[in-house]
């Protein structure tokens, strides 16, 4: 059954269900993402993937926030702290060392590519709240544009 209108209690326990390892990707994805930023030194096309860095800090913020406000409005409770990012991280990640900015992709698009999976499921998976699913879809269609500009300056 899908829901329009107030969401039953049943079926906010579910999108909370869905929300809140997504909330945890997105906020994993803005600190992987500042990390490789600030790590990054030099290489032959630092400016081009410094911006790109950039991009998808300020995607992974906004949506996390989107997010997070969905889960308020379902009557739950996110939770972004960072132990519990921590714990539930499953992207990898950047060392605090230098890296050049041509080895940067080698990082960042198979996260992306495990991400656009995760949430191509989440879509499938909040199916009986139109609004939540919206907002999902929106997340991996953004995704899925970032990842592919990722993997078109791969050399």
């Amino acid at each position: 059954m899908t829901i329009i209108g107030p969401v039953p209690p049943d079926v906010a326990t579910r999108m909370d269900a869905v929300l809140q390892p997504a909330l945890t990707d997105l906020i994993d994805l803005s600190l992987l993402s500042k990390m490789g930023h600030w790590c990054m030194q030099g290489g032959p096309v630092f400016i081009e993937v410094h911006r790109f860095m950039d991009e998808l800090v300020e995607f992974a913020r906004d949506n996390y926030d989107t997010v997070a406000e969905r889960i308020i409005q379902l009557g739950r409770f996110p939770d972004g702290k960072a132990a519990t990012v921590a714990a539930r991280s499953a992207l990898r990640q950047f060392e605090p060392a230098a890296i050049r900015s041509d080895l940067v992709p080698a990082v960042v698009v198979p996260n992306l590519l495990a991400l656009e999976r995760r949430f191509r499921q989440r879509c499938l998976d909040s199916q009986e709240d139109l609004v939540t699913q919206n907002i999902l879809i929106g997340i991996t269609e953004e995704m899925e544009k970032l990842s592919w500009f990722w993997q078109a300056s791969q050399p």
